[in-house]
């Protein structure tokens, strides 16, 4: 029984929440009630306080439930070598900036949180938690600097505040202008961004076989170790040399 009331509990939230989506998505962030996500929902106000605290709860947990299929990337990095450690976060910055093209709910959320910072609380609650992202993602990219893959002029928090920035970035380039992000070609900026960020990976060296094995070619006399006591010419062929010819007949 209690596990029904459970599995119940998380079927009205995850309603609630796609609710939201669309309610918020239609009448802006500002101009959207919860009373208008119950109605949707079809379900009363009450149900959305015994899940949310307020307008700000229930947008952070539509953001975590769009992000959740990212969000699981990020946390791959704990268990990534970290020899490996570059190239997973750059997979990661090439996924998120192709996904924002054709992601019609993720890009619903981000417009959404565009909107957001005019709430103060919203916006100290959204702090905190970047502060915390951060963080992590600092000690991500001092792994990949102990390992002496990352760019020597920088530092891990200085190379943390680049590879946000630069996806923070651009998500605000398609709010403003999603046409022409759209013309963008996205592998040319994630080579770039990795090039900014990244050492590149050692050539491995090809030891060359050789095809056949030389004889060693015989000692040459320097004149430096010319000893006059010895005879210039081995006996066998100084007895050829000096022979008479054999005559013909």
């Amino acid at each position: 029984m209690a596990r029904k009331r459970k599995e119940e509990a998380e079927k009205t939230r995850r309603l609630l929440i796609e609710s939201a989506l669309t309610v918020f998505a239609e009448n802006g962030l500002m101009k959207s009630t919860l009373a208008q996500v119950a109605s949707h929902a079809g379900l009363t106000r009450g149900a959305i306080y015994w899940h949310f605290k307020d307008k700000n709860d229930l947008l952070d947990a539509l953001w975590s439930e769009i992000m959740a299929p990212y969000a699981g990337l990020f946390e791959k990095i704990e268990d990534t070598e970290e020899s490996k450690l570059s190239e997973l976060l750059i997979d990661i910055a090439r996924l998120l900036l192709k996904e924002i093209k054709t992601n019609s709910r993720l890009q619903t959320v981000v417009k959404l949180h565009a909107q957001a910072p005019v709430d103060t609380s919203f916006l100290e609650s959204r702090r905190i938690k970047r502060r915390d992202d951060h963080v992590r993602m600092e000690k991500t990219f001092a792994r990949v600097e102990h390992h002496r893959m990352l760019q020597p002029h920088l530092s891990a928090s200085e190379a943390t505040v680049l590879y946000n920035a630069f996806i923070a970035g651009l998500y605000q380039l398609w709010i403003n202008n999603p046409d022409h992000y759209c013309q963008l070609n996205t592998d040319n900026l994630i080579t770039s961004l990795k090039l900014q960020l990244f050492t590149p990976a050692p050539a491995k060296t090809v030891e060359s076989v050789p095809e056949f094995e030389t004889q060693p070619e015989p000692a040459v006399m320097q004149a430096s170790t010319f000893d006059p006591s010895l005879p210039t010419q081995p006996p066998e062929t100084a007895s050829f040399t000096n022979a008479p010819l054999a005559k013909l007949s």
